[in-house]
């Protein structure tokens, strides 16, 4: 299943990656940088000069993926580092599979149920849209691994199971940053549900003169502020003024959030929310306690250096995450991608992806097909399996992690309703905040479908055509081949710069930066990052997770690199100090692609000599700034 969940990768494992052009060439470099770092003791993996220099950059605001990178330099020291993330994706695609049936398996028993779990979670939409270039949450195995040693811990009380905890969270740190944030959110969910310790009931409030006055009042107030939202979108808004205060009235999300608490104020005068809160026994509860402490320990343990960096890089106030504001967080999924396909499906996802372009939405951040197959499934023939202990404790992380995912606000067909959810709160939660895109938080969904649907079929366990039936449905329901590849040369400039030996930084022209958090500047061919693993020399400017703080304006105030990114970005030069030196050696200019402006100014400014061109690329040699006299006389 993994060869077909990866088509055509098998046919072109030493050439090509997964993926559309962008991201994917970040994780090339991140196995080229580990196999750099550990074969030179003076060079450290969590700090990086090959990147932004001179400047350097921390990888701990990076997916840096860190084990991956390890394992590259190790075990797959004898491949490419493009062969060593092709092997990588195709056993992590497996053991996603392999890891969600072993769960199942473990809770239900039946081999062909827990098949369904297997195929549900590591062929899900989530894993299809994450192989476009996202390849460090493609280790989502960790998760249903975690989730059975979590399991077996709170059942049994033993150590090992919670020492598989930890490891399990520390592989998450070391492979995909947001699966720690899930983990913890998931061990929560799960063991609140287990314990029984919140029951709740609506209830119907006694019939008083006083709630049904408040009852109309608020009728009113709803008809009012509903009519405003009408007016606002018909007409466009407008600017009162107070006071000789302007308070822009044009966009409709804020009368929404009125319109929301108006109408949850009304349903309160009908109904009364009853929550009642029960202690856990203290078995159970020190089981937990014991489970908690322990995965806790390990993790610290074994992800010692990664704390210690984190915490260097947060006294030193260089650790970054993005400011965004109330309105400005990033959208979750869609309440209408569950109807919307599966935008990766051979035979109609063109058609779902179009409809998630018209409506503005990401179908990579943001899928949410759960598919035909599924609810089928879980629909049929409800009842005892529905109520049993373990169902219910899925079904509430069902619960928890489609809530999370829908992200900020309620979003329906890509306008923002102006409900705020519970994911609103993550901005203001450290170390959470940073894991910032909400739709990400399908990969539990998918895990929880999957578990619940073997939980179904476990009960005709004797029907193995049925079971086999609903197998191979659910497979073509969730098909996402072929995959979209990238291929991979090596351009012959870079093969020369390789040959020459010693240091010396290069820089690419068009010049550019970028970031995960921002559009970035300049020329934002993110190839850069695969180059630097053929020619292996420091690279002025580049592209990471998470820029260092003011680095993008110390490149712009510097000589000739701030013009450099000023012409790259289809800018004005602007007059600048004579450089007394460079920050690079090396230039590779890329006449295909670079503004006239943009080539005139590099050979009126640069004293060069010319190593090699290839296919529209020059290679030179810099041999510093040429002085303002020569450059009036060419």
């Amino acid at each position: 299943m993994s060869v077909i969940w990866t088509w055509p990768l098998a046919l072109h494992f030493r050439d090509h990656i997964p993926g559309l052009s962008g991201d994917n060439y970040s994780f090339l470099w991140n196995l080229w940088w580990m196999r750099k770092a550990l074969s030179e003791p003076e060079l450290e993996f969590f700090r990086s000069p090959y990147l932004l220099s001179p400047f350097g950059v921390d990888l701990i605001n990076h997916p840096h993926t860190a084990l991956q990178g390890y394992i590259s330099a190790t075990v797959l020291a004898g491949l490419s580092v493009i062969e060593a993330e092709n092997l990588y994706i195709f056993v992590s695609v497996f053991l996603n599979a392999v890891c969600a049936y072993a769960l199942a398996f473990d809770i239900v028993r039946e081999r062909r149920a827990a098949l369904v779990a297997g195929v549900a979670f590591g062929g899900s939409p989530y894993v299809a849209a994450h192989l476009l270039g996202h390849f460090d949450l493609l280790t989502a195995w960790v998760i249903p691994l975690f989730a059975l040693c979590l399991r077996r811990s709170l059942q049994t009380g033993k150590v090992a199971p919670a020492i598989g905890c930890g490891l399990c969270v520390a592989i998450a740190a070391y492979a995909a940053y947001y699966h720690v944030v899930y983990l913890a959110l998931f061990a929560t969910a799960y063991a609140f549900a287990s314990w029984h310790v919140v029951h709740g009931s609506i209830e119907a409030r006694p019939q008083r003169q006083s709630l049904f006055t408040l009852r109309l009042v608020l009728v009113g107030l709803i008809t009012l502020v509903a009519a405003l939202v009408v007016v606002i979108a018909a007409t466009g808004g407008t600017t009162v003024y107070i006071a000789d205060t302007a308070v822009s009235v044009k966009g409709v999300q804020n009368p929404l959030l009125a319109l929301w608490l108006l109408v949850f104020a009304w349903l309160l005068t009908r109904w009364r929310v009853v929550v009642r809160f029960q202690r856990p026994s203290g078995d159970v509860f020190w089981r937990a306690a014991q489970a908690l402490m322990i995965t806790v320990a390990t993790f610290a343990v074994a992800c010692l250096p990664l704390i210690m960096q984190a915490f260097r890089l947060a006294v030193q106030g260089r650790y970054v995450s993005q400011t965004y504001f109330w309105r400005s967080a990033p959208r979750g999924v869609d309440a209408l991608a569950p109807l919307m396909g599966n935008p990766f499906h051979p035979l109609y996802g063109g058609t779902a992806s179009g409809l998630y372009a018209r409506l503005g939405l990401d179908r990579i951040e943001a899928v949410g097909w759960i598919g035909i197959v599924p609810v089928i499934v879980l629909l049929m023939a409800r009842g005892q399996w529905s109520d049993g202990e373990e169902a219910r404790r899925w079904k509430v992380v069902l619960a928890v992690f489609a809530l999370w995912a829908l992200g900020p606000f309620l979003t329906i067909a890509g306008f923002d309703a102006g409900l705020p959810l519970p994911q609103a709160l993550a901005r203001i939660v450290p170390l959470v905040e940073n894991a910032r895109m909400p739709g990400r938080a399908m990969v539990c969904v998918y895990l929880a479908l999957g578990v619940l649907m073997a939980l179904r079929l476990a009960r005709v366990a004797g029907r193995s055509a049925y079971a086999w039936v609903i197998i191979a449905l659910l497979a073509l329901d969730y098909l996402h081949v072929p995959i979209p590849l990238t291929a991979l040369d090596r351009p012959a400039v870079y093969e020369q710069l390789a040959s020459i030996e010693g240091g010396g930084a290069v820089i690419e022209v068009p010049f550019g930066i970028g970031d995960g958090l921002s559009r970035g500047r300049g020329s934002q061919d993110r190839r850069l990052l695969y180059h630097a693993t053929i020619h292996g020399h420091p690279v002025v400017g580049g592209y990471i997770g998470r820029m260092p703080p003011n680095v993008a304006e110390a490149y712009a105030v510097m000589p000739v690199i701030g013009n450099l990114l000023r012409l790259s970005s289809g800018e004005d030069p602007v007059e600048e100090e004579p450089a007394s030196a460079l920050p690079f050696r090396y230039l590779v200019l890329d006449t295909r692609t670079a503004s006239p402006e943009l080539v005139d100014y590099v050979r009126d400014t640069l004293d060069m000599d010319l190593i090699t061109s290839s296919d529209g690329r020059q290679l030179y040699a810099v041999q510093g700034p040429r002085p303002r006299s020569l450059r009036a006389s060419r």
